[in-house]
Parts: structure tokens; sequence; C-alpha cells
């Protein structure tokens, strides 16, 4: 009996899945870079309708760079992109932070931090503010 209802279920997450999937940094999109998974992500919006963010896998492409520099240019290519998103500015912070840039290293997550109420991140984020303005 519950079948029809399971299937209609399956079938709206089959539909909106590649929404909730991020971009793998070693797939064929992935490799193209930056500006091609956020052009897929702007054709996703377009196609649903509302704005579908690649901050994730952004993120994620920028984590698998070895080398700190260009995961910093991926960095700041999603705050260009998403300049109100807390994330992407914690993230640039990191990154900025293993390239030595403390100063604005700080600056970056003091800025996430003003873009969050989620206690979460303004504890754990708060402890990297310290440890940050420890090393300068």
């Amino acid at each position: 009996m519950s079948q029809p209802a399971l299937a209609t279920i399956y079938a709206i997450e089959m539909f909106f899945d590649d929404i909730h999937k991020s971009v793998e940094p070693e797939s064929a999109l992935g490799k193209q870079g930056p500006q091609a998974i956020y052009e897929y992500y702007q054709g996703l919006s377009q196609r649903y309708g509302f704005e579908v963010s690649a901050v994730n896998s952004l993120l994620s492409l920028a984590k698998s760079k070895a080398d700190p520099k260009q995961a910093l240019a991926v960095h700041e290519f999603c705050v260009a992109k998403y300049p109100n998103n807390a994330h992407a500015h914690h993230g640039l912070a990191t990154a900025l932070a293993a390239v030595g840039q403390s100063s604005a290293a700080i600056t970056e997550l003091t800025l996430a931090m003003s873009l969050t109420t989620h206690p979460f991140y303004l504890n754990r984020w708060g402890q990297l503010l310290g440890e940050y303005k420890g090393t300068l």
C-alpha cells in the first residue's frame, strides 16, 4: 500500500538529486576549475528557478589543491561570487592563514562570524580567531 507514496518521494528526490550533490574535484567538471563549477550551478539555478549555491563544491575544490596559493585563488573566487556566505569567508580565512597572511585571515574570519548567528560556528570560529591572533 505504501509503494505509490514511496515511489513518488523517491522520484522527487531523484529529480532534485543534482542540487544536493557536490561536484567532486576529480570529476570532469571539477577538473575544469572554479568558473566551470560556478557556471554549472548557475545553470541549475536557472533550471529550477531558485539559487543553487556552488559554495560547497568550490570549497571542496579548494581543499583538494596541494598548492596553498592555488587553494587561495579558489577561495578568493568563491568569496567574489558569494560575498554574503559565512563559509566562503571562513574558507578564505583558512587559506590566508596557510600562506602566512594572519592579519588578512583575522579580517576574513571576523567577517565570517558577522555573517552567521549559528552558535556552533561562532564558537568554533571564535577559537580559531584566537589562534590566528596568537600568531601575530
